[in-house]
């Protein structure tokens, strides 16, 4: 997961935007990165060795469907107007675009013994290490952000009816308050580089890890980095038959700018009831309420 790539890009995104945007939110470090994280929340539905998460709800927000349920939560928030809710919603479309630019760039590098946590982990620890001098093989993200694990009311609000008309889930409230004790416990215990733990992850892997659940072996932040990830040269690489030749941080930039893009759109329409780019976006007629 690019924990802290979603952080450090929602942060970057909410300093440039107008101070009539974020005047009334909460700013706050441990806040902007429970916001920029929230849509990751239904990862950690489940820690139990077995069982499986029937919902994957993070799976669903992030399909096709994602501009269906944006669209549902940005009617709860035009309706309630809640200031705590806006920079959630920042946070759905900054982790969208980020999430595919970064795996559509990361595709091309994964292999056997490059596989795609290994990677994301990498980058986080790099980027980390770059911007605040903090290293996340010694020190945890929970650390970091002590407070930045709560499910809060405004954060149910917001999700509550949009969960049910897009995806007929009525069950907000229990499966994400539960996630989040099992993401803050995560991020307080896992992920720290420890050779105890390494063994144990090393035979729940074997033993315990089923198809479909994340290796415990790349839960904990490596120090090393291997700079060819960063392609610093652009060097050319395929993705889906098409040639392309960005740099990670150029990849970076793109999200930045699609993210910030579309969060323009939805204030105009929140602030100025300037409805026409929100209409485009949403592809919703001239003609139709809303």
């Amino acid at each position: 997961m690019i924990t802290m790539l979603y952080y450090y890009n929602l942060k970057r995104i909410i300093e440039k935007l107008p101070q009539q945007a974020t005047k009334s939110s909460d700013l706050s470090d441990d806040n902007v990165f429970n916001a920029a994280t929230f849509p990751d929340l239904g990862r950690f539905y489940t820690q139990n060795l077995l069982k499986k998460d029937k919902y994957k709800l993070h799976y669903k927000i992030e399909s096709d469907k994602f501009n269906e349920f944006l669209f549902e939560c940005s009617q709860t928030f035009k309706k309630q107007a809640n200031p705590e809710q806006l920079i959630y919603i920042y946070g759905f479309i900054n982790h969208y675009y980020l999430k595919k630019n970064v795996d559509e760039y990361l595709s091309a590098r994964i292999s056997r013994k490059k596989q795609y946590d290994y990677l994301t982990n990498m980058l986080d620890f790099y980027y980390t290490k770059i911007n605040d001098s903090y290293d996340l093989s010694k020190k945890t993200i929970y650390h970091k952000f002590p407070n930045g694990f709560n499910y809060t009311e405004s954060m149910d609000d917001l999700i509550h009816n949009p969960l049910i008309k897009v995806f007929s889930f009525f069950g907000s409230n229990e499966y994400f308050t539960k996630a989040m004790k099992h993401k803050k416990t995560y991020y307080k215990s896992f992920t720290k580089k420890n050779i105890f733990k390494k063994i144990s992850f090393k035979f729940y892997d074997i033993i315990f890890n089923h198809k479909g659940k994340p290796k415990a072996k790349f839960y904990s932040y490596k120090n090393k980095v291997d700079t060819k990830i960063l392609n610093l040269q652009n060097k050319p690489y395929l993705v889906d038959d098409k040639t392309y030749n960005y740099s990670f941080k150029q990849i970076m930039e793109k999200s930045y700018v699609e993210a910030y893009d579309v969060i323009k759109k939805l204030n105009n329409f929140f602030f100025f009831d300037d409805d026409k780019e929100y209409r485009k976006y949403f592809n919703i007629k001239k003609d139709q309420k809303i």
